[in-house]
């Protein structure tokens, strides 16, 4: 007999993470985000997805994994590595490192990065590789897109859909900078009119923790929501039925859960 699917509600809350797929998210722990000795920094979020109902259809799509290191002066380097399956168990790998200005809201200054595909066997797909490097300048980018230069102009204010995850962390932070921004997606694809605000109070919290929401709107994206704890640490960022969920054991979760990649009928 047929699993009768129960709606799922709307919009999706990081309460409704757990609930949706149990043990998805894990409350943040201070020593696994900045290591025993406090000067260290990374996190690992699960790429989930749900199609509308608590029950069915909730599935691990992804993990996105961030580490940084202090390499010279206020600049950091945030290394990252993203996994997600798509349609007919096909997997992307997209892999970099990405120089940042911690003293700009980690602002990108440059990076490098590559990404391939491969199926279900474990054969890499032909024609799908691609590796960019960038660098910015006061105004503009300048992109080597496998081997071909684009330059793109920019008003000075950039944020990296990665870097920015980082900027949440700094003691310093707040929702009002940089005003409006170019939002640089997975560093392919650049949307302007971007700003952050902080949501109104949520009197929430989540196992005795008390939530802040922090809100980004812009061009070419759904909103996206960033739920933090008192201290700064990421909790989950959803836009609309999709979610970067916090977990310090994404890769082996997605790992287990991607065994039955091939079973997926679509990401989309």
């Amino acid at each position: 007999m047929a699993v009768k699917r129960i709606t799922a509600e709307v919009p999706v809350e990081p309460f409704h993470l757990n609930q949706y797929s149990p043990g998805s998210l894990v409350m943040p722990i201070a020593k696994d985000i900045w290591g025993e000795n406090g000067n260290q920094w990374k996190s690992s979020f699960l790429i989930w997805k749900n199609h509308g109902y608590t029950n069915d259809g909730n599935l691990i799509i992804g993990y996105l994994e961030l580490e940084q290191k202090r390499i010279q002066g206020k600049l950091v380097e945030i290394s990252f590595i993203e996994k997600r399956i798509h349609s007919g168990g096909r997997e992307n790998m997209m892999e970099g490192k990405l120089v940042a200005d911690s003293s700009n809201r980690f602002a990108p200054v440059r990076w490098e990065l590559s990404s391939h595909f491969v199926d279900n066997n474990g054969v890499v797909v032909p024609n799908l590789n691609f590796h960019q490097k960038a660098e910015v300048e006061s105004d503009r980018m300048i992109l080597i897109n496998n081997g071909k230069r684009v330059s793109v102009d920019h008003e000075g204010n950039l944020q990296h859909e990665f870097s920015l995850i980082r900027s949440f962390y700094a003691p310093d932070f707040s929702a009002s900078k940089p005003g409006s921004f170019l939002f640089l997606e997975n560093a392919l694809i650049s949307k302007s009119g971007h700003h952050l605000k902080e949501a109104a109070e949520l009197n929430q919290s989540l196992n005795g923790r008390k939530l802040k929401c922090i809100l980004q709107t812009g061009y070419g994206i759904n909103p996206i929501e960033y739920y933090l704890d008192e201290n700064n640490m990421l909790l989950a960022a959803i836009s609309g039925f999709n979610a970067k969920i916090y977990n310090p054991e994404a890769a082996a979760v997605y790992r287990e859960f991607s065994k039955n990649a091939i079973k997926f009928s679509s990401e989309e």
